[in-house]
């Protein structure tokens, strides 16, 4: 992910989910725990059209992966989608 951003969102395993939606959880130190990088094999990354960015497209269209252009003005963004 550190190619894209330099940071990145908490991605929680099934099996945390739980605890860190318990209301009952309130130590700081349990939570922290929760909260480190996942493993990168959770994640997968392609390129996508930079449309994305205008309000007047909206399709699901926008998130599918493009081919790489020689062209310069073609600009694409790096997208890292879901969960394996």
């Amino acid at each position: 992910m550190k190619e894209i951003h330099d940071r990145m969102p908490v991605i929680l395993g099934r099996e945390e989910e739980d605890e860190w939606l318990d209301p009952e959880v309130h130590e700081q130190s349990k939570l922290e725990r929760l909260l480190k990088p996942c493993p990168s094999q959770w994640l997968c990354g392609v390129e996508i059209s930079t449309l994305v960015h205008s309000s007047k497209k909206n399709s699901p269209e926008l998130l599918k992966p493009v081919e790489k252009s020689t062209d310069q003005n073609v600009k694409t963004l790096p997208l890292f989608s879901g969960l394996r």
